[in-house]
């Protein structure tokens, strides 16, 4: 609701809506022109594009105008991609996928480039990318370099047979860190995501995953390496809405100075969602007296025939792997970095992408050097 209470004054509205499966977007917009607003100028635009006949888009521009020199518009259309665009765009050799995609950014993009700030405007762009038609698949990279606050959220929407690979990397930083993701997977649809974190002023991550389609699976896995007074926490909600369904977590911390690392990790099992598998598995190393790791795996199980495991362990380093090492002629702090080192491992190798997986075993290296420094 934008009010103009005053004359010459400007507003400018433009929303965009894609709604598919069973979806629903609403956008409300009233714009009040009071009196004796005189030379107010109002733009208000709302569009939807419906990928199926289940989704619905309600969109309900008003005007409300008490003055009487005025500028004002407002508009409002729900639709369907237009089918000349696609057949040409399929004429020219496009698979149907990836040219219903194109239209669908290119529907979009005037709304998202009314970003100024380029960093953001990219962070966007890849939202709008993690929503994945049948059969689609997509490797997404995110990098978080941020000195200042950042809070950004995702809404991944996977079709049948899709599937995403999704690394994130969260450099040390001095910043405030807050992301959100939220997805949906459909009939054998596949979410791989890694989370290497490292820490900063305040940061958290927090997953929902819901499980809809039989076949669906998400494999999680991430690493910490935190020293300072460094903070990373990283909180999943998996929900296997239906049976022969399939997720597997698996988080690495490695804590030193005054540092915490955190995970907490619910796995939610529908009720008659039979056949579901799970297996949730959370580890720290605390290297000072000052580290802190609180490691929080959780079951909900409202079924009866599933298959479901987790488990939690904070320690040191094992006492006699350092002492076998030593006795072999090996360095301490080079066998406490080999030790280290192999026990972050297993978390990074489920990187699909060789030189993704080794970008993050470089991040991880130098966060090691610091974190024993």
């Amino acid at each position: 609701h934008v009010s103009h209470n005053v004359a010459r004054t400007t507003s400018s509205q433009l929303f965009k809506k894609v709604a598919g499966g069973k979806s629903r977007a609403i956008y409300q917009g009233k714009v009040t022109v009071a009196q004796h607003a005189d030379g107010s100028d109002s733009h208000q635009t709302a569009k939807a594009l419906l990928l199926s006949p289940h989704a619905e888009a309600d969109l309900k521009p008003e005007l409300e105008i008490l003055a009487d020199d005025v500028k004002c518009a407002h508009g409002a259309a729900v639709g369907d991609l237009d089918a000349d665009s696609l057949f040409y765009l399929r004429a020219r050799g496009l698979p149907e996928s990836e040219a219903r995609a194109l239209l669908i950014h290119a529907f979009l993009e005037d709304a998202v480039s009314q970003i100024e700030a380029e960093d953001v405007r990219a962070q966007v762009r890849a939202a709008v990318n993690a929503a994945l038609d049948e059969g689609a698949s997509l490797t997404l990279v995110e990098r978080c370099d941020s000195a200042e606050t950042r809070n950004t959220g995702f809404e991944i929407v996977l079709g049948r047979n899709a599937r995403l690979d999704h690394v994130r990397i969260a450099p040390n930083s001095s910043a405030v860190l807050v992301e959100e993701i939220s997805m949906t997977l459909a009939n054998d649809a596949q979410y791989r995501g890694h989370f290497a974190n490292f820490g900063a002023k305040l940061s958290r991550l927090e997953l929902a995953v819901a499980l809809q389609g039989a076949g669906a699976g998400v494999d999680l896995s991430g690493v910490s390496v935190l020293s300072g007074s460094a903070h990373a926490d990283v909180t999943t909600h998996v929900t296997h809405a239906v049976g022969q369904t399939q997720s597997v977590q698996l988080f690495k911390k490695v804590v030193g100075g005054g540092a915490q690392a955190i995970y907490q990790g619910k796995v939610t099992v529908a009720p008659d969602a039979d056949g579901s598998d799970s297996r949730q598995t959370a580890k720290a190393l605390l290297l000072g007296a000052r580290a802190e790791a609180d490691l929080k795996p959780e079951l909900e199980i409202l079924a009866d025939d599933v298959k479901c495991a987790h488990g939690a362990a904070v320690g040191d380093l094992d006492a006699d792997s350092l002492f076998y090492l030593k006795s072999r002629g090996i360095p301490e702090n080079d066998a406490r970095h080999l030790l280290l080192h192999a026990f972050l491992e297993d978390a990074v190798e489920g990187v699909a992408n060789t030189d993704l997986r080794e970008m993050v075993r470089g991040a991880v290296a130098n966060a090691l050097e610091q974190v024993t420094a």
